[in-house]
């Protein structure tokens, strides 16, 4: 077989993604001062990228059909993008390794062109080629679609590093590189979406290759390298663009928090991957995917250090680093391996270089099952909901009720939890069923959400900042043992083909979100009473919010998309997508609470305020227009019911959610000094009060007034242990029976009212916030922690707290 045989069946575009790997590792070592050894990275990486040019053009001349075909493909047609990034990164290093500009500049124009016709030529493809009806969407969607932002967003770089060696049109080409930055940006938001409906309505099977699935990483971690480095580049030029600093900063950790959620998602779907093909490792040209991510993401938060010049920051790019240095020496190895020791002629078809470790048992337990039996129900809701109405009323002065709420909510909680726990013994294979339902899933979030929510309020209320951090650190493990293992089994499990997605997506995915922001939020809590370590916990609350953020705004594609493509019957539960609004509200909450934080600590976070400020106004407007809707929706759903109104859960979300809205409301007002806020906020509150009273009372009705034997068929308390004597129907059995996740939302709900007032107890004075020189005296003054009685509208006293998050102003 000749060497032109080879290439036919073996050379395909994501071989440049080598190059880029290569390359990248020559610009990471300049980074760490490894100069002597850049020079041959990129040497070599050259050398990779022109070779597999050469072979791309025989196969072009040879064989034009196979290489059409191969470029018509809508699976492997984006990974052209690559030819993108190669140019463009070849460019960058040309500049930044050698100072050659003027080559730079060449390749920035060669760049220009290429994504042009490229980006038009593979979106007129896709949106106009004919769709085979025997196409599957899982075999389209994959990772090499995030090549897409990553070639657009190198072309972005070069751009940021050929205007700062410009005269004349610097700010010309700073607009050009934002919008090449946005463009980026944008396609990365909707292809993430695309890839996490895939995992989660789609199979993923043994033989689904991963590796392309890294570029998640990849593609956050080179929008974070893109902002950061215009935004140090628009720092030093000034102009126009000054004004948007705050907006890439957030952005810049706002991306790279979402890689690194990634991270031991795609780590746990590898490991599981291994196992099931017998640890064996097969040769593949997806290992420099992974290869190019984690130099990606480590160049990222190496970048990072130019914006928060912190030490840990600067420890773990050092650490990423060093990984993606062995993983590059590895797959270095392992290619070197697969095209010398196998010989040419006997590649077609490709044999596969394998090692096996035959030292390590196929029985090995998969860890990945262990983190599917989190014990939870959806009545968690009801203490949180609890919770939350124990907030409000102390955020109004009625403290009194507060902790009776609290207690409340936390009665709900621990007996929802030995119910539970009863359940686990008894019904176990329902309650596997109910925990490996995706419709119910993600209800197990409330546990977090409410753990978090209990910590907030034993801060807030009564100080007891000890038992704070251990729910927080609670909360934490929570949320990660949650997180890994919900995501796990939605990407992971058989998807049944009888399962309608209309009865997979609701309102549940937004506790997500919820417990996520609630976490957010204790930390925030935290870093106001430890000292030492508030910037870190500072930057771990925004990664949170990030990652909270980041999951509202696909879930809520997915539910607008349900909304919108489905069918919404009489029969269709409307109740959990009143959480659309309460995702909405704590992301507010929760934006508002770090920029207070912030602004009275200070630190390097300091220049984010706008950027929070911004989104905290964006996402109560979101919650606030949704708001008609679902009340819109909930009354046809009566009208069509008959104005009958049966008992469930589900009522719990919707105090949950106009609690959570008024807290939002009333955060605001720390924000913006406006009187109708404050009145807006009022309102809410009221109706929160209204509707959780109105629910507490239907509640306390259908378990205690109903008759228990009238509730559920006796058939279905049948209890497996032999000295229960079978024809008793107990209160205890129908709890056992009926209990679910949903449960949780009462006790958050009942907690959340104690929230949402947990910042005075004495009447607030609006006139001092009149006029700018009086707020401006009122910074000034929280800033110096002084008292000031000269000058002010009358006699007031400042007091800083930071463990509220806000600054409160008393009157005598």
């Amino acid at each position: 077989m000749s060497i032109l045989h080879f290439t036919s069946y073996s050379v395909n575009t994501r071989w440049f993604i080598a190059a880029m790997a290569t390359v990248m590792m020559a610009l990471s070592s300049s980074s760490y001062g490894y100069n002597s050894a850049s020079p041959y990275l990129f040497i070599t990486g050259l050398g990779v990228f022109f070779i597999v040019t050469v072979f791309m053009i025989i196969k072009a001349v040879l064989y034009y059909e196979d290489l059409m075909r191969e470029l018509l493909d809508p699976e492997k047609l984006q990974y052209s993008f690559s030819l993108v990034g190669i140019v463009s990164l070849t460019g960058i290093c040309a500049s930044r390794l050698f100072g050659w500009h003027t080559v730079a500049n060449i390749f920035w124009f060669a760049a220009i062109v290429l994504w042009v016709f490229i980006t038009l030529s593979s979106f007129t493809i896709l949106f106009l080629y004919r769709k085979s009806e025997d196409r599957k969407i899982e075999d389209v969607l994959n990772g090499g679609w995030f090549f897409v932002t990553i070639g657009t967003q190198f072309t972005a770089l070069l751009s940021i590093d050929v205007a700062g060696q410009v005269i004349g049109n610097t700010l010309l080409i700073q607009f050009f590189s934002f919008a090449l930055w946005s463009v980026g940006t944008f396609l990365y938001l909707i292809f993430m979406t695309f890839m996490i409906c895939r995992f989660l309505f789609y199979p993923v099977s043994h033989d689904t290759e991963l590796s392309s699935y890294w570029m998640n990483i990849g593609a956050a971690a080179i929008t974070t390298i893109v902002s950061v480095a215009l935004y140090q580049q628009i720092q030093v030029t000034g102009g126009a663009l000054v004004e948007i600093l705050p907006f890439l900063k957030g952005f810049s950790l706002l991306s790279w928090s979402i890689g690194l959620w990634w991270l031991p998602l795609l780590i746990i779907l590898a490991i599981r991957k291994q196992i099931n093909e017998g640890l064996a490792i097969t040769f593949t040209v997806g290992y420099w995917e992974i290869v190019l991510a984690i130099c990606l993401f480590a160049a990222g938060t190496k970048q990072l250090t130019g914006l928060f010049d912190e030490h840990f920051i600067s420890t773990f790019a050092l650490y990423f680093s060093i990984a993606g240095a062995v993983v590059y020496c590895f797959a270095s190895a392992f290619t070197l391996a697969h095209l010398i020791v196998i010989p040419v002629w006997k590649t077609i078809p490709l044999q596969a270089l394998s090692i096996k470790w035959h030292w390590l048992s196929r029985g090995t337990i998969n860890i990945l099952q262990l983190a599917s039996y989190s014990i939870n129900t959806r009545w968690f809701i009801v203490a949180i909901a609890a919770a939350m109405m124990s907030l409000s009323s102390s955020s109004y002065g009625y403290n009194t009720a507060s902790p009776y709420l609290l207690i409340t909510g936390l009665g709900v909680f621990f007996a929802v939890a030995v119910f539970m726990i009863i359940k686990a013994v008894l019904y176990y294979e329902d309650l596997l069923i109910e925990l490996l339902d995706p419709a119910k899933m993600l209800y197990s979030h409330s546990l977090v959400g409410l753990v978090s929510l209990t910590g907030i309020c034993v801060s807030r209320l009564f100080g007891w900042y000890t038992v704070a951090n251990v729910f927080w650190l609670a909360a934490i493990v929570l949320w990660i043992g949650i997180t890994l293992s919900s995501f796990t089994i939605l990407f992971l499990y058989h998807k049944s083909e009888g399962r309608k997605i209309e009865d997979i997506l609701n309102g549940s995915w937004f506790f997500v979100t919820i417990g996520t922001q609630f976490t957010a939020l204790l930390s925030i809590d935290v870093a106001g009473q430890v000292t030492g370590h508030t910037l870190l916990i500072q930057f771990f609350s925004f990664a949170l919010w990030s990652i909270g953020t980041f999951l509202y705004l696909i879930f809520m594609t997915f539910m607008i998309w349900r909304l919108l493509f489905y069918q919404v019957t009489r029969d269709t539960e409307l109740s959990s997508y009143w959480m659309n609004i309460g995702a909405a509200a704590v992301t507010t909450i929760v934006s508002a609470a770090l920029y207070q934080q912030i602004q009275l600590t200070g630190g390097s976070l300091v220049e984010l305020l706008p950027f929070l400020k911004g989104f905290s106004l964006f996402f109560w407007s979101v919650g606030l227009w949704w708001l008609p809707l679902l009340i819109i929706l909930a009354i046809r759903k009566q009208v069509s019911s008959s104005w009958v109104i049966p008992f469930t859960v589900g009522y719990w979300e919707i105090v949950l959610a106009i609690c959570l809205f008024a807290a939002g409301t009333k955060q605001l007002t720390g924000l913006f000094d406006e009187h109708f806020i404050a009145t807006f906020a009022l309102y809410v509150s009221i109706a929160g009060a209204v509707i959780y009273c109105f629910i507490s009372v239907f509640t306390f009705a259908h378990v205690i007034v109903i008759p228990v034997w009238k509730a559920i068929p006796v058939q279905a308390l049948t209890v497996k242990w032999h000295w229960f004597h079978r024809d008793a129907v107990s209160i205890l059995q129908f709890a056992i029976c009926a209990v679910n996740i949903r449960w949780f939302v009462a006790s958050m709900a009942t907690i959340t009212t104690l929230l949402i007032s947990a910042h005075y107890d004495y009447k607030e004075v609006h006139t001092s916030l009149e006029s700018a020189t009086v707020r401006h005296f009122l910074r000034e003054t929280i800033k110096a922690g002084n008292k000031h009685l000269q000058n002010t509208p009358g006699d007031y006293i400042i007091v800083s707290d930071t463990s509220l998050s806000s600054c409160l102003i008393f009157d005598f």
